[in-house]
């Protein structure tokens, strides 16, 4: 995928923005500003450096550009399709296909069961 040439936000592979190299970027540039070389080795950087994590050096200006990113590529997508064109799931697929089988409704739209003389029963408030 070809990147716009306006969007200076870095893109993985599949031309999404890419915030973990927005993060390293910030990180690699904040260590520079205060003359550190940046370690490339994250434990390391954990246990020696870690005021170089590069998320809270991300400018406003940063974020505003991913943002408008990340809002550009979400419309170059076709909702509900994958890249490669499989039908995405949402984040609860299995939630989805209760909800489908349950004719559109959730068990939790209906009465809690308790358990009375060994059954499920409805509760009810008014018992």
């Amino acid at each position: 995928m070809t990147a716009d040439p306006r969007i200076t936000i870095p893109l993985d592979d599949a031309g999404r923005p890419d915030l973990q190299a927005l993060v390293e970027r910030a990180a690699r540039r904040y260590a520079a500003s205060i003359g550190e070389t940046y370690i490339e080795d994250p434990f390391r950087r954990m246990e020696e450096a870690p005021h170089q994590g590069g998320y809270p050096h991300i400018t406003a200006a940063e974020w505003a550009e991913y943002d408008r990113a990340m809002a550009a590529w979400r419309t170059t997508k076709a909702p509900g399709k994958t890249e490669s064109g499989a039908v995405e799931r949402g984040p609860f697929p299995d939630i989805e296909r209760m909800y489908a089988a349950q004719g559109g409704r959730l068990p939790c739209e209906e009465p809690p069961l308790i358990v009375k003389d060994g059954k499920y029963v409805p509760y009810r408030s008014d018992e």
